[in-house]
């Protein structure tokens, strides 16, 4: 089909009155089948507009008749084949809009018989101005033609789409299904770069957490003991009640605690006051408690029978930082021959709360196990080095 008859038959579409034409509305509309969509872009346009009159005559003829009538299906049916064929020119000038090159590329001109490409000597002229002038196109329009053709299964979801609708399947529609799954895209890919963050960050997690965890457990199992560089220590552990020795001669001893170090120290009912006391005076500060419950009274006191210890827990300087996962209850419940296993208890809470710390104790003469010293093991090696000088 030519551009002069294509012309001519979008004239005639668009002249018609669709008044006069009530009696027998078919008539103005050819069969779609006597059109073939045109290969050469330079027809497509006007192949278009003959597909544009028939459609906005179809419409015209809806509004006068009723659903029910005979001939409102018929035109509903040629308006979705017109509707295709001009989705498909749409589609051809898409594809021949893609080859065009950008505002500073060259410019392959058609001659007259569309088949053969010459370029121009003269100036280049840019896609935006090609298509107006030689298509009254917008750079725009011209763009959605091209997605039509790009994404080669929009046309079947255009043509879907707008069975579900109830409507024609156009351009507009087209572009709108675009818009709808390019934002769909959009919101996946932010998804997964949040979820691909959230990933890396656990893994990172997990990497340091595993790193602190071997750190952790190669302290845990340590064998050996270790001092401070100025030969003090930062965990201090007392139990005088166990060698029997008086709570406040504790004061004359002039313990090698550092800056920033805890303390550990049992007292019972009669003794606490002596305790506090001792405590200050070795630059301490009470925070904290636990108690031992031998489950059967063992003594009498003034107001009750007495069946418990109390370990009390003190700070000097900043202290040291505890993990929150190594705390255990404040009341342990073992027999009171059961000594041993609350001295082993008690030293193992330090060894987890403090993996890394110079353990001393400061009364018994024979060190819990080899990552401890004693305060006597100590005095005996600074006699044995006072007496080599």
């Amino acid at each position: 089909m030519t551009n002069t008859n294509l012309k001519n038959q979008t004239s005639s579409y668009t002249n018609n009155n669709c008044q006069n034409s009530a009696k027998n509305p078919l008539t103005i509309i050819n069969n779609p089948n006597n059109l073939t969509v045109p290969e050469n872009p330079k027809e497509c346009p006007a192949y278009i507009a003959v597909c544009d009159g028939i459609l906005k005559t179809a419409g015209e003829m809806l509004k006068q008749l009723n659903k029910q009538d005979e001939q409102y299906n018929a035109i509903i049916k040629l308006s979705w084949q017109y509707a295709i064929l001009r989705l498909k020119a749409q589609y051809n000038l898409g594809k021949y809009f893609s080859k065009i090159e950008g505002a500073q590329g060259t410019h392959p001109k058609i001659d007259k018989s569309g088949e053969e490409l010459l370029f121009s000597e003269e100036k280049k002229p840019t896609k935006e101005q090609i298509l107006k002038d030689e298509y009254n196109i917008s750079i725009k329009k011209g763009w959605q033609h091209e997605q039509l053709y790009k994404h080669q299964d929009l046309m079947d979801k255009t043509i879907k789409r707008a069975k579900i609708d109830n409507d024609l399947p156009t351009l507009k529609l087209a572009m709108k299904i675009l818009e709808e799954e390019n934002k769909k895209v959009s919101e996946k890919a932010k998804e997964n770069q949040k979820n691909k963050e959230k990933h890396n960050k656990n893994q990172e997690r997990l990497k340091e957490k595993a790193i602190k965890d071997a750190i952790k457990f190669q302290k845990l199992h340590r064998t050996e003991a270790i001092t401070l560089e100025d030969d003090t220590f930062n965990v201090i552990y007392a139990n005088p009640i166990s060698v029997d020795v008086p709570m406040l001669s504790l004061k004359d001893i002039d313990i090698p605690s550092c800056q920033n170090s805890v303390l550990l120290l049992w007292t019972d009912s009669k003794t606490l006051l002596e305790a506090l006391d001792v405590i200050k005076s070795w630059g301490f500060c009470y925070k904290d408690m636990c108690i031992w419950n031998h489950i059967a009274a063992s003594q009498t006191g003034l107001f009750a029978k007495s069946q418990h210890t109390t370990l009390l827990f003190a700070i000097k300087g900043k202290g040291l930082k505890v993990d929150n996962k190594s705390l255990e209850p404040s009341v342990l419940s073992l027999h009171t021959n059961q000594r041993k296993d609350v001295t082993a208890y008690y030293h193992d809470m330090l060894e987890t709360m403090f993996p890394e710390g110079a353990y001393l104790d400061l009364c018994d003469n024979k060190p819990y196990n080899s990552k401890w010293k004693t305060l006597s093991e100590i005095s005996n090696q600074q006699s044995t080095s006072d007496k080599g000088e």
